[in-house]
């Protein structure tokens, strides 16, 4: 991704299910079971700084993040605890934003997964 500001202080993209769904409609099943939200992101040039979630709020019963990550120029695996979340229909699988105001800012996220960890 790259976020070049203009008149908006902040940036983000949010996976939902269905496309374009605030909570109108049913989220993905996603079978019970899950703990974490494991995904590899890194910057650029380094110390980007950008949140992570999963869940929409109300809508999904829960929201966790991993606020103001500075990412590194190396990949890096990170993880969304989801210990101890109930969830049955997920709108909001996955969601970053960014509110960095100096300059384009370039990072990139992979392999984004719902896990079980033991």
């Amino acid at each position: 991704f790259t976020w070049v500001r203009v008149d908006k202080g902040w940036a983000g993209v949010f996976w939902q299910y269905p496309d374009g769904n605030w909570g109108t409609a049913d989220g993905l099943s996603i079978p019970p079971g899950a703990t974490a939200v494991v995904f590899t992101a890194w910057g650029e040039q380094g110390n980007e700084i950008v949140t992570f979630g999963a869940g929409m709020g109300d809508v999904d019963g829960f929201s966790q993040e991993l606020s103001n990550v500075a990412l590194d120029s190396t990949p890096q695996e990170y993880v969304i605890d989801l210990t101890d979340i109930s969830y049955e229909l997920v709108v909001g699988g996955f969601v970053w934003t960014a509110a960095q105001s100096d300059g384009p800012m370039t990072f990139h996220i992979e392999n984004i997964r719902w896990i079980e960890t033991p």
